[in-house]
């Protein structure tokens, strides 16, 4: 029925007799079509329904265990639901009480929360901003490739197609310079875990080499030193 339901250029669905009658009354009309429901964030709210309850929100958690839940989280940023669950010493309501609460940061939006080894969490939302802004998230490597002692104040290093150097490698910030002097900061846990999993490697530079001309034009001097004598012990 064209003439009842159009699609604008942005792909929106619009239905302009409805538009027209709701607006001689001041209202407006809007239709939503299935495509803008967020599914997982849907079926998410309905899995923590009775957590998200006032009551429920204020139940008393004892310090220890949220200090149980937001230690690992903290130590390896990005970690499981599944891993959660095996690590810490609370109760699987209890951490599903202290997402609902922001103890811990989980993108609702992303997964099903049903599906545990899908889900990640991060300490908060900035460190997992962080992550995406660098890459598209990927599961942890069983490999470990670089550590992040192979960089310092002036590495290069290659991220989102730019060049960047490591301006300042701080104990809980590291700061990035780009070619274009914008400067981005990541927490040094973030920067670490990065670098651990591959997704960050330092830049090897191309060694040094002297052109034909100049090669031509300043020959190497030999110089007379003793030759150095090695003695087996």
């Amino acid at each position: 029925m064209p003439a009842r339901y159009q699609r604008s250029a942005s792909g929106q669905w619009h239905c302009p007799p409805g538009e027209e009658y709701a607006r001689q009354f001041g209202l407006y009309y809007r239709l939503r079509s299935s495509a803008e429901i967020n599914w997982a964030l849907q079926r998410n709210l309905r899995f923590l329904e009775d957590y998200l309850r006032t009551g429920d929100q204020h139940r008393s958690i004892s310090e220890q265990a949220k200090q149980s839940v937001r230690a690992p989280v903290a130590a390896a940023p990005g970690m499981t639901l599944n891993e959660l669950f095996s690590r810490a010493e609370v109760t699987k309501d209890e951490i599903f009480l202290l997402i609902v609460t922001r103890e811990v940061y989980v993108d609702l939006s992303a997964t099903s929360l049903v599906d545990a080894d899908s889900i990640y969490l991060f300490p908060d939302r900035e460190t997992a901003i962080a992550y995406s802004q660098i890459t598209e998230f990927h599961p942890r490597s069983p490999v470990d490739r670089v550590s992040s002692f192979d960089f310092a104040e002036g590495t290069e290093l290659p991220w989102d197609g730019r060049r960047w150097r490591v301006i300042n490698l701080g104990q809980s910030q590291v700061s990035l310079l780009n070619e274009q002097s914008d400067c981005r900061e990541l927490p040094r846990r973030v920067f670490d875990e990065l670098v651990r999993r591959g997704n960050l490697q330092p830049m090897i530079p191309a060694a040094p080499h002297l052109d034909r001309e100049r090669a031509i034009k300043y020959p190497p001097v030999a110089i007379n030193a003793p030759p150095l004598c090695f003695q087996r012990r």
